[in-house]
């Protein structure tokens, strides 16, 4: 976001691919959804997915660790 303000990022913690927002997972349940329009949570059941796999490098991460914050615009001070 702009003005410095947080904006949150979603990438693989492993090899920073990011979801495009289209992109979906199974649950054991058998309901497919974005989980990460949900944080993690089934609409079909409820569970609540503790880790989520890439669908790129297909490893498993904790949920909490896709999901980080930058600011924008950067600051860059002078030397």
């Amino acid at each position: 976001m702009a003005n410095g303000k947080p904006a949150t990022h979603i990438a693989c913690p492993k090899c920073n691919w990011q979801p495009a927002g289209n992109e979906q997972w199974q649950c054991t349940c058998g309901y497919i959804w974005h989980t990460f329009a949900t944080g993690g949570q089934c609409p079909g059941c409820s569970h609540q997915w503790e880790t989520t796999q890439c669908l790129a490098c297909f490893c498993t991460s904790e949920h909490s660790a896709w999901y980080t914050r930058s600011y924008w615009p950067y600051t860059v001070s002078p030397n």
